[in-house]
């Protein structure tokens, strides 16, 4: 991981949280060259992702080892098992440290997505009609990314790109309460309720001159 250039980063979905400390969720979307990621690459299931079938083992970092403050510390790690959609990890955070607690409750507010890692020239692509199929991936690590970090999930990028993708260390993030969750959706209804008054003036409108037209004097 110390080139930048020799190492790529894969979108996942978000982190689930569940009793015991357990996380899990799943790190890798299968889908179709109809389908690809912004880049126009693709996983499928004849994705190699260099596993035995048996449930491997990988270490959890926090965004890839980046963070100047948390570096490359493993905070427990995660079982990856290959399903019909995707592949999904099953594992817990280890210690009950203050920042092994703090993630532990970003997860839980649901703050948090995965990203895998893996070693730039081991990953192989190869064309299907406008997309490039990924034939190769070989995880290496699994990530806890705050959302801020995820530009879409799916997406493969350098770990240069995802350097650069936000200048927040692990001690300024800010979990989550339920007074923001409940502000955001206060936000989103007076939105909607803005464009649905909207709505109902244009039509207004439409039908006063509508009338007008006809010879009513409205």
């Amino acid at each position: 991981m110390n080139d930048e250039q020799t190492y790529s980063i894969h979108y996942g979905g978000p982190v689930k949280s569940f009793e015991g400390g357990r996380i899990g969720g799943r790190v890798v979307t299968f889908s179709g060259h109809r389908d690809p990621d912004r880049t126009k690459e693709f996983f499928d299931a004849a994705t190699d992702f260099w596993l035995n079938g048996s449930g491997e083992r990988r270490p959890i970092l926090y965004r890839h080892g980046l963070d100047k403050t948390i570096k490359r510390r493993r905070f427990g790690e995660v079982q990856l098992q290959k399903s019909v959609d995707g592949i999904w990890a099953n594992g817990f955070i280890a210690g009950r440290d203050p920042d092994s607690l703090k993630l532990l409750k970003l997860a839980e507010a649901g703050a948090l997505n995965w990203s895998t890692g893996s070693v730039g020239h081991l990953v192989t692509t190869s064309p299907v009609g406008d997309s490039f199929h990924v034939d190769e991936w070989p995880i290496s690590e699994c990530s806890l990314c705050s959302h801020d970090t995820v530009a879409e999930p799916r997406n493969i990028i350098s770990l240069k790109e995802f350097a650069m993708g936000t200048e927040h260390d692990f001690y300024s993030l800010r979990i989550p309460s339920e007074r923001d969750y409940n502000a955001e959706a206060d936000a989103i209804m007076q939105e909607y309720y803005q464009h649905k008054a909207r709505e109902i003036y244009i039509e207004t409108l439409k039908r006063q001159h509508e009338l007008r037209m006809m010879g009513f004097g409205v």
